[in-house]
């Protein structure tokens, strides 16, 4: 009945787990009840699973020969091999186990005809990516965002995360960033007649503040989307393209490394998303 009441949840995997476990538990009810005493008539042995005497059926046979390897009354050279095979195993068990690859790919659950598929690969392919890492941004006061410095770091930031490449096929993993640097750029310029040269933080902190006073005063709402009212706390948004979630370990401590080098001290970077929830 637990398991039956997720089908009220409004998230659909978990409605679906719901139903698939409740049904499982029925199933294996029917199998206890029903099929597994049925099973036990065939056993040719005493209702407690204990053979006749003087005889003797496969399993407790298998059982014997298991306490003959372990009675301490066995010599030495049998209790020897026994523990030569019990290392042998383990060390095969060591090597298994150390050739094991976990990976994690939502889509590959999917079959190639299915509509979320094709439209995932289809916004990787043609809108930058179909995943994303944000980055949250706590800036100290009193100035926060607005600090010249701290914006000409995120510029960096920015470059660095754009920089990074698959280890393995060289492509660029990272296709857009979008944040409060870019807001600033894109308004320098423009106050420049669109002169690519002017597409950077300025080195000035007056003119940083004009900038985005400026933009404050034109595109409020656009703005909020991106910082809060104080311009204390912001996120950077980075689009990426679909990998398995393993294979992003290398992309985050490239962001952790550029945080470090770039920022500082001088705000306090998260991140979130699908690439570091996945990570």
């Amino acid at each position: 009945v637990g398991l039956f009441s997720l089908k009220f949840a409004s998230v659909q995997a978990v409605s679906e787990m719901g139903v698939s476990g409740g049904i499982g538990v029925v199933y294996a009810l029917v199998l206890s009840l029903v099929i597994l005493p049925i099973s036990l008539t065939w056993v040719k042995t005493s209702t407690l699973g204990v053979p006749e005497e003087g005889r003797e059926d496969y399993i407790q046979r298998l059982l014997v020969w298991c306490v003959g390897r372990s009675d301490d009354r066995i010599g030495r050279r049998r209790r020897a091999k026994t523990f030569v095979g019990a290392t042998v195993l383990a060390v095969v068990a060591v090597i298994g186990v150390s050739g094991l690859e976990v990976r994690h790919n939502d889509l590959s659950m999917l079959s190639d005809d299915a509509e979320v598929k094709r439209t995932v690969l289809a916004m990787d392919a043609h809108v930058s990516g179909a995943a994303t890492a944000q980055l949250l941004i706590d800036a100290p006061k009193p100035r926060g965002l607005k600090d010249v410095d701290l914006l000409r770091g995120l510029e960096g930031l920015t470059a660095h995360a754009l920089d990074y490449r698959h280890p393995v096929t060289g492509e660029r993993v990272v296709t857009h960033v979008n944040s409060l640097v870019e807001v600033v750029q894109e308004t320098r310029r423009a106050l420049h007649g669109g002169d690519q040269a002017y597409y950077a933080v300025p080195e000035r902190q007056s003119e940083a503040e004009q900038l985005l006073f400026l933009f404050e005063n034109q595109s409020p709402a656009e703005l909020s989307r991106l910082t809060t009212l104080d311009f204390s706390r912001s996120q950077m948004v980075l689009r990426v393209k679909w990998q398995d979630a393993t294979a992003y370990g290398d992309l985050v401590d490239h962001i952790h490394e550029g945080v470090e080098r770039h920022v500082g001290d001088r705000a306090r970077i998260d991140g979130t998303g699908a690439v570091y929830l996945g990570h």
